[in-house]
């Protein structure tokens, strides 16, 4: 019985297929036991996805920025008051800015 690679020995104990014998791939017939040093001295690499390290940096720029606390209660009370204005244009010219950045 295998078990995501591991499997099950006589004893009934559960033990890593690198220790016990692996199927062969290119033969299909079973292979002798792998050679723990050769096993070790293979390199493994991880592609990691251009989405996958904006958002890694994204949590990184996040976890450090502070609260103005300051600030938000200004802007809150100027919201509640119906006294807070947006430039649009200021606005859409960020967005603009922004969205060309990320382009590059």
């Amino acid at each position: 019985m295998k078990i995501a690679g591991q499997n099950l020995n006589k004893s009934g104990n559960i033990s890593d297929l690198s220790k016990t014998e692996r199927p062969n791939s290119s033969k299909g017939t079973p292979s002798s036991s792998v050679d723990e040093s050769s096993a070790r001295g293979l390199a493994s690499s991880v592609a990691v996805s251009p989405s996958a390290v904006s958002a890694q940096k994204a949590k990184d720029i996040a976890s450090q920025q502070t609260v103005d606390e300051a600030r938000v209660a200004r802007l809150q009370k100027l919201i509640d008051d119906g006294e807070y204005s947006v430039d649009a244009a200021r606005v859409a010219d960020k967005l603009v800015d922004e969205h060309l950045v990320m382009a590059d």
